[in-house]
């Protein structure tokens, strides 16, 4: 129930070491390029570094050939590989991200002394081409496809391929377009126009390793390519505007190379293509001919119109997958595509239609919206408009781009669910949860209304786990939460907080409403019946109720009484309403206990217990030798003060934390044991240390062990250790106290059985607890003179602890007197103010704070 405040608290304290990744670099310039050894650069890099920077991520940049990093990338030793052109036969092999870096396609240059316009010029010619690119090997497809046989030079990078056609050591060269752009002038080559294979230049990691890097550059790229400020875009006019091709306007970078290489297709129909290609293509110029290739392979509908968006001059045919409806419908009715769109979002789409229309270009993209295919499916467009200019800067004609984004919006939507969602019972998590109680915060000052905060903790949901396993209690859960949806959803929300705790939010409530529908929830809990393997389950729930009317208080003081609430419910008998009030007592006191946990928790991890010491002194004459003492646990609290165990033992106990002071005070006194020599040198002469064992011990699978562990490594000899454990909580549960004592008996440990007397069948006892010393409840000697009653007990308990052969040690002596009508009786050990009082550990940590105290 706590463990939200335990794991902020821990979250505190631990740094978090930044991610590496190893990312694969090669010369491909100005996607990705080595400016010197050990600095890289290009548009891959520094988008890749300002990621880096906003995620506290490391990228180790590995540089190699493209032949060597790919190889590299295929046998898992580098984690991400920029600037690699995305394949379905690649994406088998590799995972990519879903945003294109950049588009790219396929052009060949030749040689000047070569004359080559076509696929079909290239028979018999000597082709440059890097070695395993993904243009080179779609030119090889291609021009087996049309059955021309031409001569391959293989070089390692597209630069080379350049080198080698100016050197005449080759008569043409295979390479990308963005290369051609940047580099193309610096050679003495001709482009010759023929231009293939459009592709997206995309980031890849090995299969399966690195799924969470990919959405964070996923993440950011999106991001970054719609704010034209971004290190993306900056990159962008760096090196593209270095090529000093000023008539290559900027809005086709943006776009990506695809709709460059088009629109310079275009350019080039009427100068640079005179011939038809064979047979397959007799109908068709060479420029239709590479137009069709590029629009026709491209994933995003490609579009031109008229500035005043009443006719469409062309549109790709990815609009009819994406729009369900043909591109005759398009051209005929240039406004059909708007008859798809949601009707959620059509009032938007108008919107940014008639700006851009009355001339306002400045932002090409729209603002996403939803179109509904003739097939009734839905998808999510985003979409820009970016316009062509004449000589004289008139805009006469528009050009666009309409991207499919629907994968990554449901990708997005699964992801922002996760986020806000228990992944069990599908509800809102503590998350989310918290985030409604805020809001609601801040809204009740202006709206004066009334609300009401239930958490609800299961009843007895453990035993289902632990009779059928989790899978059954998780099947009880997900049955049961659908149950409590129904049933809040009308009036408010509900989540689930963790385990087998929900948390609701009444609005608009009275105290006597909100009261009447915990109620129902409460009955609906206790009515539910879940079965499984034929055995039959019932829960009950406590649930904790707070009215929202303290403006101060924030989401967390209203869980934390709310909280509070529940528990005492739970303390109260279970399946049942508690309602906070400020001035509850209950409640204060489980308030300043919950408190003590997180100072318990810090006073463990700042070594602020210490331990005193009580002698337990023989009152039998000749035994002057065998002197015991009973270790205390004590604790400095944040200003220095000595604080005694019954300020903080109770919240211990009750929160589960007395078995972590338990092995503390072990650990200490056997430390303690081992240093003092003497202490160790008379444990054979029948001088014990006390060590009070809480009940919480007897479920912790490990203590005997920690026990004969710290007993060995101090050399403390385990007939020199006595255990008190206190008569109420052996008796609590005989049998596992029984056999966690013989456990440690058995190896030579002793036993006291503390606060005796006070049980209904005390005596009864004695005979069932392997036990070697009998301590009488300080409450029978206290008053010995004044009570015949109590002197009674006394003798009773001493005659029958020696008839079991135990010895008897009376607590709270506290006067001479009853240190000899003690003696008198028989008892064998006093302990208490008039034998000594308790004292700190000679040479302890604290020991100076403690003697000042």
């Amino acid at each position: 129930m706590y463990l939200l405040l335990m794991a902020m608290l821990a979250s505190a304290t631990i740094a978090a070491e930044s991610p590496r990744f190893k990312i694969g670099v090669f010369d491909n310039s100005p996607i990705v390029f080595q400016q010197e050894p050990g600095r890289y650069a290009g548009l891959s890099v520094e988008f890749l570094d300002s990621v880096a920077a906003s995620e506290s991520l490391t990228f180790d940049y590995v540089y190699g050939t493209w032949k060597d990093v790919l190889s590299q990338l295929e046998a898992g030793e580098i984690d991400l590989l920029v600037g690699i052109a995305y394949t379905a036969e690649r994406a088998q092999q590799f995972d990519f991200t879903t945003q294109t870096l950049i588009n790219n396609w396929g052009v060949v240059y030749r040689n000047p002394s070569v004359s080559i316009t076509s696929l079909a010029d290239l028979q018999g010619k000597r082709v440059a081409m890097m070695a395993r690119s993904i243009h080179s090997r779609v030119f090889r497809q291609l021009m087996d496809e049309f059955g021309f046989e031409f001569e391959p030079v293989e070089v390692s990078s597209y630069l080379d391929a350049l080198a080698v056609t100016e050197a005449g050591d080759a008569d043409a060269a295979v390479i990308n377009r963005v290369i051609s752009l940047l580099n193309g002038a610096q050679y003495d080559v001709i482009e010759t126009g023929v231009m293939f294979n459009p592709v997206e230049v995309r980031f890849a990691s090995p299969k399966g390793r690195h799924a969470a890097l990919l959405a964070t550059i996923d993440r950011h790229l999106t991001a970054q390519k719609q704010d034209p400020a971004s290190a993306y875009h900056r990159s962008l006019a760096k090196w593209f505007s270095a090529t000093g091709r000023a008539e290559l306007p900027m809005w086709l970078v943006y776009l990506g190379a695809m709709i460059a290489g088009l629109l310079v297709v275009l350019t080039l129909t009427n100068h640079l293509i005179r011939r038809k290609v064979v047979q397959r293509t007799q109908e068709l110029t060479d420029s239709e001919l590479r137009f069709r290739q590029l629009a026709e392979n491209i994933n995003e509908v490609f579009w031109i119109g008229s500035p005043d968006w009443n006719a469409v001059h062309y549109v790709s045919p990815a609009y009819e997958r994406v729009w369900g409806r043909k591109c005759e419908e398009l051209y005929a009715d240039p406004l059909a595509w708007l008859e798809s769109v949601h009707p959620d979002d059509k009032e938007q789409v108008r919107s940014d239609i008639e700006r851009k229309v009355s001339g306002d270009l400045s932002d090409p993209a729209f603002r996403e919206y939803r179109v509904i295919s003739a097939a009734g499916d839905t998808h999510w467009i985003f979409a820009r408009a970016y316009p062509i200019v004449d000589e004289q800067g008139k805009v006469v004609k528009i050009a666009g781009i309409a991207e499919d984004i629907t994968s990554r919006k449901r990708a997005e939507e699964k992801i922002n669910f996760m986020a806000m969602h228990d992944p069990l019972t599908r509800m809102l998590n503590r998350f989310a949860f918290e985030r409604e109680l805020v809001q609601l915060i801040k809204d009740k000052p202006s709206t004066q209304a009334r609300h009401a905060l239930l958490y609800i903790d299961l009843d007895q949901f453990k035993v289902v786990n632990d009779t059928c396993g989790h899978t059954a209690g998780d099947k009880m859960l997900i049955r049961l939460a659908g149950l409590l949806q129904d049933a809040v959803d009308p009036h408010g929300v509900i989540a689930r907080l963790g385990g087998d705790e929900f948390g609701v939010i009444l609005r608009n409530i009275s105290l006597e409403r909100a009261d009447a529908l915990a109620q129902q929830l409460l009955e609906l809990i206790k009515g539910f019946r879940f079965v499984w393997a034929e055995q039959r389950f019932s829960v009950g729930a406590s649930i904790g109720l707070v009215m929202l009317e303290d403006d101060h208080l924030s989401e967390l003081d209203l869980l934390s009484a709310a909280d509070m609430a529940c528990y005492a419910a739970k303390e109260r008998g279970r399946n049942r309403i508690h309602i906070y009030s400020h001035d509850d007592v209950e409640l204060v006191r489980r308030h300043g206990e919950m408190q003590w946990v997180g100072r318990i928790n810090h006073a463990l991890e700042e070594d602020r217990f210490v331990l005193h010491r009580q002698c337990i002194a023989p009152l039998s004459d000749g035994s002057a030798d065998s002197t015991c003492h009973e270790y205390l646990l004590r604790l400095f609290d944040e200003q220095g003060e000595l604080i005694y165990p019954d300020a903080f033992l109770p919240a211990a106990e009750r929160f589960e934390l007395m078995s972590r002071l338990d092995r503390w005070v072990v650990g200490r006194v056997f430390e303690f044991l081992h240093q003092d020599r003497d202490d160790r040198a008379s444990a054979r002469a029948g001088i014990l240390a006390f060590i009070n064992l809480s009940g919480q011990v007897f479920t912790d699978d490990g203590f005997v062990d920690f026990v004969i562990g710290e007993s060995r490594r101090h050399g403390v000899e385990p007939a020199s250790i006595c255990f008190e454990i206190t008569e109420t909580v052996a008796i609590g549960n005989i049998e596992v106290a029984n056999r966690f004592i013989r456990q440690l008996a058995e190896r030579g440990f002793k036993f006291a059985l503390d606060d005796f007397g006070t049980g209904m069948s005390s005596f009864s006892y004695l005979k069932s607890l392997q036990v070697d010393f009998v301590k009488i409840d300080g409450v029978f000697i206290k008053d010995l003179f004044g009570d015949p009653m109590n002197a009674a007990m006394v003798e009773a308990i001493t005659h029958v602890a020696h008839t079991a052969d135990l010895k008897v040690i009376a607590e709270w002596v506290e006067t001479a007197d009853v240190v000899d009508r003690l003696r008198a009786m028989g008892v064998d050990y006093a302990q208490g103010y008039a034998i000594e009082r308790p004292a700190a550990l000679p040479d302890m940590p604290g020991l100076d704070a403690v003697r000042s105290n």
